[in-house]
């Protein structure tokens, strides 16, 4: 029998929190149809707290005019390997905004539904699209 060592690997980057900082929706009686989805990325780097902060702002806006909404998430991650910060943007350009976003289209879902509107299924997207608009709205401090 062949033993395999694994070897000990500690995640760099941990979720602490998330927080949905600001939630507008504006409504008519109207027929809800389809929607658009723009998302807009910034992130901060709290080096001497070794934190990153990811805003994700999503505008959702109906094509019939039922409904606009804009939300602006918020979440909150540790770094455990500074060194990370210089060498593996991935950790933060991309894997950042896909470990957010199922909050998201969670707390969508739930807002829509409760406020009395179709829910808003969002869909399933890969994030990578998002990465060199988040390196542009960086920030440290």
């Amino acid at each position: 029998m062949t033993e395999i060592k694994v070897k000990d690997t500690k995640a760099k980057i941990s979720l602490d929190s998330v927080i949905f900082e600001e939630l507008i929706i504006k409504r008519s009686p109207k027929k809800q149809g389809d929607f658009e989805m723009n998302i807009f990325p910034a992130g901060r780097f709290l080096k001497n707290n070794k934190k990153f902060q990811l805003n994700l702002v999503i505008d959702l806006v109906d094509k019939n005019e039922a409904f606009t909404m804009k939300l602006n998430s918020v979440a909150l991650f540790s770094i455990h390997d500074p060194e990370s910060i210089k060498n593996e943007t991935a950790l933060f350009y991309v894997n950042a905004p896909a470990i957010l976003f199922p909050y998201v289209r969670a707390y969508v879902n739930s807002i829509t539904s409760l406020s009395g509107l179709k829910p808003v299924v969002l869909p399933i997207m890969n994030l990578l699209f998002l990465k060199d608009e988040l390196m542009k709205n960086i920030s440290y401090e």
